[in-house]
């Protein structure tokens, strides 16, 4: 967990309407989010921890997230969950994907904890129910159904990772109906931040991957944007390449 991710949570959560009448438990989640930007961790722990024995549901979370930052004992982690159970079926699937996180999404209570997430709407908890599903693993059935299911709600919501998972089952018909052209455009759509679709799409142009039409000229210029923000996979690619052309 970053720091720096929290700060830029707390310091969108800051701003409040200058005429409102704060509560005690309202000035207190301020306090502590003064205090954290200060990185004044300790301080902005107890103002949290006062906020949310008050029931201030965003000031559980911080203080259980700063808590589990470097938990310098098992009592702290115990306390950081308190907290963050304070939060549970009234966060929007955030603490209950936190609490995932904390025990394990493959362990019994974190699945539980990283279904309830998703469930409630939580974008980064649905994208990695998705991936437990898709991916071979001892705790869970794989189930590409279930996982497109999931991948498709993260990916509507616009998390990058789940419309390349969605992207290339529908090229490869896992889990759902196949579909070259929707496959296509979802990994396209995210061609210039996610690097797994820049690799995949130079490898489905270049080789004629899943039934599409080999495109040369589109295919390299996608592997030249890979090769551009290092990727190891278009790199060797490019490699191996010209060591065939050195030998013909």
């Amino acid at each position: 967990m970053h720091i720096t991710g929290l700060k830029r949570k707390v310091e969108g959560s800051e701003n409040t309407n200058p005429n409102q009448t704060l509560t005690s438990e309202e000035k207190l989640y301020q306090a502590g989010c003064q205090h954290f930007s200060a990185n004044k961790p300790v301080e902005a722990i107890k103002a949290f921890q006062q906020a949310a024995r008050g029931g201030h549901v965003t000031a559980a979370l911080m203080a259980g997230q700063i808590m589990l930052i470097e938990p310098t004992d098992e009592s702290r982690k115990v306390q950081a969950v308190a907290f963050l159970k304070m939060g549970v079926g009234n966060s929007s699937g955030v603490a209950e994907y936190l609490l995932a996180n904390t025990y394990g999404p493959t362990t019994e209570d974190g699945f539980n904890y990283l279904r309830q997430a998703a469930i409630a709407g939580y974008a980064p908890a649905q994208n990695a129910l998705g991936e437990l599903y898709y991916h071979e693993n001892d705790e869970l059935e794989q189930d590409h159904a279930k996982a497109f299911e999931w991948f498709e709600k993260a990916a509507h919501k616009g998390i990058p990772t789940a419309k390349y998972y969605q992207g290339r089952m529908l090229l490869k018909g896992e889990g759902c109906t196949k579909s070259l052209e929707e496959g296509l455009e979802l990994l396209k759509s995210i061609s210039a931040t996610n690097l797994d679709a820049v690799n995949l799409l130079a490898s489905i142009y270049l080789e004629g991957k899943y039934g599409v039409a080999i495109d040369h000229d589109l295919g390299r210029k996608y592997l030249d944007t890979a090769c551009l923000n290092d990727s190891e996979w278009a790199l060797d690619y490019r490699s191996k390449q010209q060591e065939v052309m050195q030998r013909q």
